[in-house]
């Protein structure tokens, strides 16, 4: 078992590869404004990553199918290229029975056309929103020395006192360009016109925002190690778990031994119904554990 293609193909496929399609849904399709368009190499090895899941018992087929459609050379104008931001795709870190809100801040180069928008989240991603302009914690900075990025219409991520703002002004609700709800089909949203960067630094930046749920509103639903699978690495996302899922359901476990833990989660003292298998939600590469990714076409 690999993530992707790792391992696999061509020694130099790093600085030569060029990715040209992707899709979340089962049928997907990209679609570009008048004069923008994308380049596949006429000849080449092509690794196909694809993600699918056999839910049954019985051995299943897998088949992809991709369609292009060319464009003349007249139509050929602006070359268009993804975003992909996975600088904080691993940045939650959610408690068994509790829920957090991360936000990152994506810079788009001036002159930039967005003319699709989307997102990437796992199972216990339960919100996606995506706002034009950078809002910050007003005068917070992280270690580095970076600012603070927030959603204004749910400022948890900045300390008490501290507002969220934007440096270009407006109303967040007038910002708000994108939300999804559903993980596993989120929105492609489509600007037609294309939404054009021409402003300040402040303005040519696009905030987004994650919520993830780790069993808050259903102790049933909390990432469990029962249930987490290893990593490719042969790792575990949950060496020890945290939280009874059993018993004093979401109460903290306690003991140097499963057993131990175990007999911790027990609604009474000795009533034998306790069971610690709760984990922190950490990033990782299958759908129990999570990823952020901000993703979407543009041109300049």
């Amino acid at each position: 078992m690999r993530v992707g293609c790792s391992g696999f193909g061509p020694p130099d496929r790093g600085p030569n590869a060029l990715p040209f399609a992707g899709a979340q849904q089962t049928n997907a399709t990209n679609e570009f404004p008048d004069g923008a368009y994308r380049c596949v190499p006429l000849k080449g090895m092509i690794m196909w990553n694809s993600h699918a899941f056999n839910l049954t018992g019985q051995p299943g087929t897998l088949e992809a199918w991709l369609n292009f459609t060319f464009a003349r050379p007249e139509e050929r104008k602006h070359a268009a290229q993804a975003i992909f931001d996975r600088s904080a795709i691993f940045r939650m870190q959610v408690p068994a029975c509790q829920q957090q809100e991360i936000c990152n801040l994506h810079y788009m180069a001036a002159g930039s056309q967005l003319f699709e928008l989307t997102s990437h989240m796992h199972q216990r991603g339960k919100r996606w929103r995506t706002f034009r302009g950078a809002f910050t914690c007003q005068g917070q900075t992280d270690a580095p020395g970076n600012p603070i990025a927030c959603d204004p219409l749910s400022p948890s991520q900045c300390a008490d006192g501290v507002d969220c703002v934007n440096e270009a002004g407006g109303d967040p609700m007038e910002r708000l360009l994108y939300t999804n709800v559903l993980y596993n089909d989120p929105v492609q949203l489509r600007f037609r016109p294309p939404l054009a960067f021409n402003g300040s630094v402040a303005e040519n930046v696009l905030t987004y925002c994650a919520l993830y749920d780790n069993g808050f509103a259903d102790p049933r639903t909390m990432k469990r190690q029962s249930t987490s699978p290893l990593t490719p690495w042969g790792a575990s996302t949950c060496p020890t778990p945290t939280t009874c899922y059993a018993g004093r359901v979401c109460a903290p476990c306690s003991g140097a031994t499963a057993e131990e833990r175990n007999r911790s989660c027990d609604s009474s003292a000795g009533a034998g119904d306790g069971l610690c298998d709760g984990c922190t939600l950490y990033g990782g590469v299958t759908t129990e554990d999570e990823m952020f990714l901000l993703l979407g076409t543009f041109y300049r």
